[in-house]
């Protein structure tokens, strides 16, 4: 049997065999990951922790990614990774794999993004860079890690005190011939700081011909922009506080504008001289916590009455959410997957609906907050049908 690969990413520690594959995708597998070896465990390692993990070699075998619940981090993770037997396909494969399993591990853990790091090799501060697939994180990191530490192209996870836990995976490069792994350190990047701490966020948006620089961005119009590139976030005690937490530690969050990210080097290293790792900026939102009796999960909604006819008193209150947070003319609710944002009418309602509340009184609100309005009922009914509609409301019985 061979000696086991010795794999430490993403806070979790495996000895992957590879008995079961072939020698030349053995052997790629250890060239690529010999950057992740260093085998302390982190502070954050999940109990159970180091595992085993089997890989096995297929003819024209693809990743096989087990559906899992996010709210249930108990849950066994898989022990087998199926590759195909091509040393030029099957590694894409195994970091899809293997980072797939980081995540599942340390889901409801760790706070974590779609998003290449990088941290200052002399201080540590370290610099999030929040994008979807295909849009640059790679080039990003492939570029910057030469000067900048390098901890991670895709995937970013965070301790609650906003140090980076490092997932120096082999990054995928796109050529001719198609994707192809390459090694952080035949790239020529420098090596993951254990110690990095976030100092700045940057969510990337590249435009032809612009000149790099930074443009400030709402907090709100943040958190929109990266929530979709997050994992496991309802899974996690504080999604929305917390999330909002990092996007203002250290200099905050900012969309740095750039047409090659070689010319935005300079910008991104001003940015690092001049933070502050630890400092948050101060928050402009009130955070709007669920009680036990409506308390949400990722994927359930809270039972409630059908819709009263017109006869009927119409009475509502909140639906189960998990987290919301909420700015002076609008906010953010999460009772799902993915949050809702509410302005006007439904952000007043979903206010005021805290504990069962009738239609009359919620348009007297409505009226004192919006002004008087001929047809206020019906505009009211109509928001309220709308928020029902998105699990936000439920009716209920009217107070006798």
């Amino acid at each position: 049997m061979s000696t086991p690969l010795r794999i430490n990413t993403l806070g979790t520690r495996w000895e992957v065999d590879l008995s079961e594959t072939s020698e030349e995708v053995a052997d790629e597998l250890r060239r690529l990951w010999r950057d992740a070896g260093d085998w302390s465990p982190d502070t954050c390692e999940p109990a159970g922790f180091p595992r085993p993990l089997e890989v096995v070699s297929q003819p024209g075998a693809g990743r096989v990614l087990p559906s899992f619940d996010p709210d249930d981090p108990t849950q066994p993770l898989p022990s087998v990774i199926q590759v195909s037997d091509d040393p030029r396909t099957a590694p894409y494969i195994f970091s899809t794999a293997i980072t797939a399993r980081g995540i599942m591990a340390q889901s409801g853990r760790l706070t974590m993004l779609h998003a290449a790091a990088l941290a200052h090799p002399d201080t540590g501060s370290a610099i999030l860079l929040i994008a979807p697939s295909g849009t640059g994180k790679t080039t990003a990191a492939r570029t910057l890690g030469r000067t900048l530490s390098y901890l991670s192209d895709e995937t970013s996870a965070l301790r609650p005190d906003h140090t980076i836990v490092a997932h120096p995976k082999p990054l995928s490069i796109v050529g001719e011939g198609g994707k192809s792994e390459a090694s952080p350190a035949e790239l020529g990047l420098l090596p993951p700081r254990a110690d990095a701490r976030l100092a700045a966020t940057v969510l990337l948006e590249r435009r032809a011909g612009q000149v790099a620089h930074l443009k400030p961005v709402p907090l709100i119009e943040a958190l929109i922009e990266a929530i979709p590139q997050s994992s496991s976030l309802p899974a996690q005690e504080r999604p929305l506080s917390g999330l909002a937490e990092v996007l203002r530690t250290g200099e905050g969050v900012a969309t740095l504008v750039y047409s090659e990210i070689e010319d935005a080097a300079p910008v991104i290293l001003d940015l690092l001289a001049r933070s502050a790792p630890g400092r948050l900026v101060p928050a402009d939102y009130d955070v709007i916590e669920a009680d036990d009796r409506r308390r949400g999960t990722a994927w359930t909604q809270a039972p409630g009455r059908s819709a009263p006819g017109d006869a009927e008193p119409l009475v509502i209150e909140r639906a189960a959410w998990i987290e919301a947070l909420a700015w002076g003319s609008e906010s953010l609710v999460l009772n799902g997957p993915q949050p809702v944002r509410l302005m006007g009418l439904g952000h007043t309602i979903w206010l005021a609906a805290d504990e069962p509340i009738g239609l009359a009184e919620i348009v007297e609100q409505v009226v004192a907050e919006h002004g008087p309005h001929p047809e206020a009922a019906e505009l009211v009914r109509d928001a309220i049908a709308k928020l029902a509609e998105a699990g936000l409301v439920v009716f209920v019985a009217p107070r006798p």
